[in-house]
């Protein structure tokens, strides 16, 4: 097994079952990007959401920073996923961004309704620069509906969900079909948006058949 080969298949396995889903309607040339991006997003989340100690959880945020801050011939080795982002050296500011984003996501709830767009700002950074790197075209408006229903799924606050809902209610719809390349972004907005909707985990009824409409006509 190729080097490549193997720390995709770490990382694949690293995703939520959603990201997997969404992973397999990207082709085959941008599966690898899209692997490193969704394994680097839920990472971060899983540092910000596991760890009770503020202090601890910047300290170990700040690493990621310090990373895309260097060039990347500095970096370590070791790490898969810093191995699987060495081909993104015109990117690391937006990865920068997304960890910035995520930052704000640290503290007691409610978080303010600042904190909340830095962080969706953040995601949209890191995924427009995604599609910037595989010719994806422009999906502000749907990085920005996802972010912000992802988010939505995964807050209990009844302020937050309240201010996610009114920034959701004001954010644009895309206009046109998503293309292949950032199919799966589509399908993870279409997934997020139905269960923020109806107030529900991710995976019910209707789900996977809008999931196999979406990857299949982006829309």
């Amino acid at each position: 097994m190729s080097d490549e080969a193997a720390w995709y298949e770490t990382l694949r396995a690293s995703l939520s079952p959603m990201q997997r889903l969404a992973l397999a309607y990207a082709p085959a040339r941008v599966q690898a990007s899209w692997c490193a991006l969704l394994a680097l997003d839920r990472r971060l989340a899983q540092t910000v959401g596991r760890n009770r100690e503020p202090g601890l959880t910047q300290l170990r945020l700040s690493w990621w920073r310090d990373m895309f801050a260097k060039p990347v011939a500095q970096w370590p080795h070791g790490e898969p996923l810093l191995t699987a982002l060495t081909g993104w050296p015109a990117q690391l500011a937006a990865l920068g961004a997304l960890v910035d984003g995520w930052e704000h996501m640290i503290g007691p709830a409610p978080i303010p309704q600042g904190a909340l767009s830095l962080f969706v700002d953040g995601r949209v950074a890191a995924m427009s620069a995604l599609s910037h790197r595989i010719d994806g075209g422009d999906v502000t408006a749907l990085a920005r509906r996802w972010a912000l229903a992802d988010l939505g799924c995964h807050v209990s606050d009844v302020l937050e969900r309240e201010q996610i809902s009114s920034m959701l209610a004001a954010s644009a719809r895309p206009r046109q079909p998503t293309g292949r390349a950032m199919r799966p972004l589509a399908v993870l907005n279409t997934l997020c948006e139905r269960a923020f909707a109806a107030n529900r985990p991710i995976g019910g009824a209707g789900d996977l058949a809008s999931a196999m409409r979406v990857g299949l006509f982006g829309r």
